[in-house]
């Protein structure tokens, strides 16, 4: 988990990432960049997935504050369930875009308070686990599954591959 404050007009690397991202604007307006995607304006409280092996840009506009978890691995048998449940809303074929959601005040007000949270290896898991578990609460499988989409297609083309080998 990353917490970042950016000044007005500031631009920084987000770098790529082996792993997606989950990307929460918790206030201002950016600018994100990468080199595999369109770039887009994020703007309010919003959140998107940010894919893995991407280098990407991130320019503030006004004073914002964001803040990205990686998608390492779910530790909770409930939650790994549910992403397997979510691939039914997901289409073969469908074109693969960025789609952002409004962030809901409880899940800003938690992530909010992450940010003096310790991170070691540990706890960090913890932190992924329990920002999905919100996730799943606050919006609808759909909203879930197009947010993720990207995502999960690659895990059913991962395990095709695997299955075909």
């Amino acid at each position: 988990m990353l917490f970042h404050e950016m000044p007005a007009a500031h631009v920084e690397q987000l770098g790529s990432s082996r792993n997606y991202r989950l990307f929460f604007l918790l206030n201002g307006k950016v600018r994100l960049e990468g080199n595999e995607w369109d770039s887009c304006q994020v703007h309010g409280q919003q959140l998107l997935l940010l894919s893995p092996q991407c280098e990407i840009s991130c320019g503030a506009f006004e004073k914002s504050k964001y803040v990205t978890v990686n998608c390492t691995g779910l530790q909770s048998w409930h939650n790994r369930c549910y992403l397997e449940e979510l691939k039914r809303y997901v289409y073969s074929g469908q074109e693969l875009t960025f789609s952002t959601l409004p962030l809901h005040e409880k899940l800003k007000k938690l992530l909010s308070g992450f940010t003096a949270y310790t991170n070691n290896e540990y706890q960090y898991l913890e932190i992924y686990d329990t920002v999905f578990v919100v996730l799943r609460l606050l919006y609808t499988n759909e909203e879930m599954a197009l947010l993720l989409s990207p995502m999960l297609q690659g895990i059913s083309n991962e395990e095709n591959e695997l299955r075909n080998s």
